[in-house]
């Protein structure tokens, strides 16, 4: 799992909020430039902003998209998917 931290003003408190968070994934720095990247290939045309969650199965394809909030027994089940694939 990687995260990115997109809001310029959080940046400022990104430490603290893993700290709290007890957060022990890799969280990314981004800025306008990831936008940018993030709106080229793989996400393309189809990308629509942050937040979006991707679900990489083990050949790194996107398995599953997440646009904005979910469920995280959304999350749950399609990684519980992947798990069972052989």
């Amino acid at each position: 799992m990687i995260g990115m931290a997109m809001d310029k003003d959080s940046l400022n408190l990104l430490d603290q909020f893993v700290k709290r968070n007890n957060v022990s994934y890799l969280i990314l720095k981004g800025n306008e430039k990831a936008i940018t990247n993030l709106s080229a290939a793989p996400l393309g045309k189809n990308f629509k902003g942050v937040p979006t969650t991707l679900v990489l199965d083990k050949r790194g394809q996107i398995y599953k998209r997440f646009d904005g909030s979910f469920d995280s027994e959304q999350l749950e089940e399609s990684l519980q998917t992947l798990i069972n694939q052989k």
